[in-house]
């Protein structure tokens, strides 16, 4: 299902951007109105204390006169806070509902979308895995190769760019991959003299393998990346055929 748009709602990007810096005006003004108000009573009630010790009862006539005055000070707050929200438009409050039904379907959107992803690539098996991870990342510019000499036991293919080699090595199991193939695979690296490598895992990474990987050229590939590149791939194939269509 495709990500709602702002028209659906009877919006537009620019309305958004508009009704986002009004309610942000609307909150600054009820924070400082409120500032305010607790600024009054603060003042209210220290110059009732004073003034009941001024004539010798401090306490009773503290009281006396904190209490009413403070009663006053919230009553002009609430007043004031009213002022402003009936000085605010009703067309506001409308588009502002209609702003959170769109944010609120957008967010669905992206989850069903991100769990679609994570169901299509959970039911590849390991062959085909292998398979369609080569094609994107042909579809990237690199030239898949058979794996070097020596490391076919670990190692399902090497690819290159650009006079840089890649060894790619891509777990089936499912249950997170920890951190010895990408551990051997930095091995490899060295002695192959490659320039990087690949792990790739559908059901992801350990925090030992992502902490073992920072800093060296292992790259850790999940869904998310995967899910990328092909999202990638289709909008770039998409707007090739646009051009090719303009060009017609």
């Amino acid at each position: 299902m495709a990500a709602p748009k702002p028209e659906e709602f009877g919006l537009s990007e620019a309305r958004i951007d508009e009704l986002d810096k009004q309610y942000w005006r609307l909150r600054v003004g009820v924070a400082v109105l409120a500032g305010l108000a607790f600024l009054a009573l603060a003042l209210n009630i220290g110059y009732g204390y004073v003034f009941a010790r001024s004539i010798g009862d401090p306490m009773f006539n503290f009281y006396m006169m904190a209490v009413p005055l403070s009663i006053f000070a919230g009553l002009a707050g609430g007043m004031f806070f009213f002022l402003i929200m009936l000085s605010v438009p009703l067309p506001f409050w409308t588009e502002q509902e209609k702003l959170k039904r769109y944010r609120r379907e957008l967010k669905n959107a992206k989850e069903r979308d991100k769990q679609s992803r994570h169901n299509y690539w959970s039911m590849i098996s390991g062959g085909r895995l292998q398979r369609e991870v080569a094609d994107l990342y042909r579809g990237l510019g690199y030239d898949i190769l058979p794996p070097l000499p020596g490391t076919e036991q670990v190692v399902d293919w090497a690819m290159k760019k650009e006079g840089l080699t890649v060894l790619v090595h891509c777990r089936t199991q499912r249950e997170l991959v920890d951190f010895p193939p990408a551990k051997f695979l930095n091995d490899l690296i060295k002695a192959k003299k490659a320039d990087r490598a690949l792990v790739v895992s559908i059901p992801g990474f350990t925090p030992k393998a992502k902490r073992f990987a920072t800093g060296k050229q292992v790259g850790l590939i999940g869904v998310a990346e995967l899910a990328n590149i092909k999202r990638y791939l289709e909008e770039l194939a998409k707007a090739e055929a646009a051009s090719q269509v303009q060009q017609a």
